[in-house]
């Protein structure tokens, strides 16, 4: 098998299949073939298969001399879960994310570079906090990096060359496979984040192809590539149709838009090649229905509030059913933590609020703590955002914090981080345990926030014409925003005075 079968567009190599590996080091550790030869393994083993990339297995000599970012990234994701060397992945993750911040700016080896880039963006490098992690910023660049040699445009690509190409069908197909996961990973990055979509207009849907240029791909790629599609265009929809218009008419418009997209991704349901595309269709629901708390809670209907509580409750179990058949905890895709925390998340707020007496609590609680152990599993590092997540979320379990509107109100679906579309439930809520668990104050007072004037009465920040139930997102233009200097970086990332009551989640 060349490299170029195995789904490298490298050139041809002598090393034979059957070879012996060979030990290798990156700066100065070293690593021998036998834990080579085992995280090869245990990547293509359990992880290939969330992110098909390569159609068969690459042997670790044939990939080391194609790219050795390639190649460490391989025993890097598949040392997560290597039981014989616990400390290999702490090792190795500073060493390929420099491999990775190189690679930006490397006028070589594109191909197998935007190959690694994908897999990082897929299984992130264990970090403590969200201010250390690469990939939004990795995943831009790679699509910039994938459109500048043409990825986008189906067939030939001697527009992006200065020197002649001959056709090739075969680098046709790898080309288009490529170009599909980059952008199915970097839409799921910023999806997964709260992130603006990424809408890209290819060449890969145009009519009048003599043959069509998906012929022969993996099932899970061309559903990918659909719902992740789709979502991003719901998503685009919901900001264009009710996020930017003003309060009272989001708030009464947006609730149709989110359903309008959820109506699209529903048609999908039947397409699901296999349980783990059913999984990442729940979570493309989840977190487009989620944006439905970005208008005022007056404005949300009972039946969307229960209908947003059992999603979240069905993608846990759905989780669930993965991990015991395939231990999904600890080797899916980082993706899939994100979408597991806002599930329980919304859980924890929509549970809490006037509709609680609706809702099955029950379930939401076996829910919440099924996704408190997935953390416990997914975590490779006693610091990492997995271990922390199961820590924040079990005191926010216990919280006794009370959720209020600027007005005073108590309610517990109020946003007060509403610029992170279908995530801001998530950041909100980690604000929330910031000010409780981690002694910080309200970076909102000011913004939306209640004072007090000189009789102690309460009066709002925002234009006194404005109407409680009309405030839907962020602040209105009339807000009074004051210079808060927002820091950098999050200050307790470097105090170690967390460890008295807990981790503290990144901004």
């Amino acid at each position: 098998m060349t490299s170029r079968q195995a789904g490298l567009y490298t050139p041809l190599s002598t090393t034979p299949l059957m070879s012996c590996t060979m030990p290798q080091s990156i700066q100065d550790l070293a690593v021998d073939a036998q834990d080579i030869d085992e995280c090869f393994t245990l990547f293509f083993d359990k992880h290939l298969s969330y992110m098909p990339i390569f159609d068969s297995r690459l042997h670790p000599n044939e990939c080391y001399k194609a790219s050795q970012f390639l190649f460490w990234t391989i025993v890097a994701i598949g040392s997560r879960r290597y039981i014989k060397d616990p400390t290999l992945i702490l090792l190795l993750a500073p060493k390929v994310v420099e491999l990775a911040k190189q690679s930006i700016f490397n006028t070589e080896k594109y191909l197998p570079a935007l190959q690694a880039q994908i897999l990082l963006c897929t299984w992130h490098m264990p970090i403590d906090t969200l201010q250390k992690d690469i990939a939004p910023t990795l995943a831009g660049a790679m699509l910039q990096m994938a459109m500048n040699i043409g990825l986008h445009v189906h067939g030939t690509v001697q527009d992006f060359s200065r020197v002649p190409l001959r056709y090739d069908l075969q680098q046709r197909n790898f080309r288009t496979r490529l170009w599909t996961l980059c952008l199915i990973t970097c839409q799921r990055v910023n999806n997964g984040r709260g992130l603006p979509p990424i809408v890209i207009a290819d060449t890969y849907s145009h009519d009048g192809y003599k043959e069509d240029p998906f012929a022969g791909m993996h099932p899970s790629i061309l559903f990918q590539r659909k719902l992740n599609q789709m979502q991003s265009e719901a998503t685009l929809q919901v900001e264009q149709d009710g996020l930017s218009k003003k309060p009272e008419v989001r708030n009464a418009v947006l609730g149709t838009s989110v359903n309008y997209g959820l109506s699209r991704l529903s048609t999908l349901a039947g397409e699901c090649p296999s349980k783990i595309d059913h999984f990442f269709l729940l979570s493309s629901q989840l977190q487009l229905s989620a944006c439905h708390l970005l208008a005022h809670s007056s404005a949300i209907s009972e039946v969307e509030l229960i209908a947003l509580y059992g999603n979240a409750c069905s993608l846990v179990e759905s989780a669930l059913e993965l991990d015991e058949q395939e231990d999904l905890a600890e080797v899916a895709p980082t993706a899939s933590t994100f979408a597991l925390n806002l599930a329980a998340l919304l859980i924890l707020r929509v549970g809490n609020s006037h509709i609680s007496d609706k809702l099955d609590n029950k379930r939401g609680q076996k829910c919440y703590f099924t996704v408190i152990r997935m953390n416990k599993k997914h975590s490779v590092r006693s610091d990492d955002l997995a271990a922390r997540a199961t820590i924040i979320l079990s005191q926010l379990w216990t919280s006794k914090m009370v959720v209020k509107q600027p007005d005073g109100t108590p309610d517990s679906l109020w946003l007060r981080c509403r610029s992170r579309l279908g995530s801001s439930v998530s950041y909100d809520s980690y604000w929330l345990w910031r000010q409780e668990f981690g002694g910080q104050p309200n970076p909102y007072d000011g913004v939306e926030e209640v004072v007090t004037d000189n009789t102690g009465g309460p009066v709002s920040a925002v234009s006194p014409g404005l109407d409680f139930n009309q405030m839907g997102v962020g602040w209105s233009p009339e807000t009074l925003f004051q210079d808060f200097q927002w820091p950098l970086f999050d200050e307790f990332a470097y105090d170690n005075s967390w460890q008295m009551n807990g981790p503290v989640l990144p901004s």
